[in-house]
């Protein structure tokens, strides 16, 4: 039987006692470790929770209807990076990258604030704490600024330094060279069966399939280009010419490609598109539950002017429409 998605959302109030579940159920796996001080910690406090959820930094993963795992971002930053205050993923719903998720969302919402790094702070030897983070990247902060050392004091007023801490850092700052490695190419008939690879990866059962794309290629208004790095393809997006409106059809980026870059390049090349076909406006339709997304296009000038429920098939999750103005000029 095929297991339910998994979607990520803002957290509503409603939330906020489940949140607190995830996180007595999340401590106990340190039970095993001889942490018990750490099982038996108390959950943050609903006030806590609603302080975080009022400003926009606490988000949660949804499945079949439940809270399964949850983030909360500091709400003000710390040195000037966003910081995870806490990620947590059910033990039963764990193995799955909902934690990744989490923290993909993290990032792209740093991305989108402008922070140059996503901070945290964490157990060193506990094996899904510091040695998961720096599997996604994260790398150990040497000279901690002065926030962080007063968060970290703070720490070990609690008692936390009964075990060894440490500081990680995300470096939010692409490399230059990153992008240079990727060149975004007209999509050809030869592109399609990685296309719908990825396609398939990212979207599942809401994916296109080959016959779609082989379809979009055959009309003479769609243009579509593809994102090539390292030999694969890496990333693809589409858009649809009618008149002064441009559609982006579809707009997808490979897993251990995102955060660098590659999706915003995408959109602003399929931009440059619409506007070298004459279009003046060009629209789009994304999950209202894809903050990532959502941060980019706003990023990008594009504006909400319509939502459409349920849009979304088989998931029943509503699509927001967002428009932004083309004046020939690509940023």
């Amino acid at each position: 039987m095929e297991e339910p998605p998994v979607v990520l959302r803002p957290a509503e109030p409603a939330d906020l006692p489940r949140l607190q579940d995830v996180e007595r159920a999340a401590g106990e796996r340190f039970r095993a470790l001889g942490m018990a001080a750490v099982a038996d910690d108390d959950p943050p406090s609903p006030e806590l929770l609603a302080v975080h959820q009022r400003a926009g930094c606490a988000w949660v993963a949804v499945e079949d209807g439940r809270v399964v795992g949850y983030l909360l971002l500091h709400p003000d930053g710390v040195d000037g990076n966003a910081h995870v205050e806490q990620v947590s993923v059910h033990p039963d719903h764990g193995g799955r990258g909902t934690g990744r998720r989490l923290l993909d969302l993290a990032a792209e919402v740093a991305r989108a604030q402008g922070r140059p790094a996503l901070t945290l702070t964490t157990f060193a030897q506990v094996p899904w704490n510091a040695s998961w983070y720096r599997r996604l990247g994260f790398r150990d902060v040497p000279d901690p600024g002065p926030q962080l050392r007063a968060l970290r004091a703070r720490e070990a007023d609690l008692g936390l330094d009964a075990w060894p801490r440490v500081c990680l850092a995300l470096d939010l700052r692409a490399p230059a060279s990153s992008m240079q490695e990727v060149s975004l190419q007209q999509m050809r008939w030869w592109h399609v069966a990685d296309v719908h690879a990825l396609e398939t990866d990212l979207f599942g059962r809401g994916a296109w399939s080959v016959e779609a794309f082989w379809g979009e290629l055959a009309q003479p208004n769609r243009r579509f280009l593809v994102a090539v790095g390292g030999g694969r393809v890496v990333g693809y997006g589409g858009i649809v010419v009618a008149g002064a409106d441009a559609d982006v059809q579809t707009i997808g980026v490979a897993r251990d490609q995102q955060g660098r870059g590659t999706g915003r390049a995408l959109l602003r090349a399929l931009r440059a598109e619409a506007v070298s076909a004459g279009a003046t406006h060009l629209l789009l339709e994304v999950r209202a539950d894809n903050d990532p997304a959502q941060h980019l296009y706003r990023s990008e000038g594009f504006e909400q002017i319509a939502r459409r429920a349920r849009y979304y098939q088989p998931d029943d999750v509503d699509a927001l429409v967002l428009r932004a103005r083309l004046d020939g000029r690509v940023s």
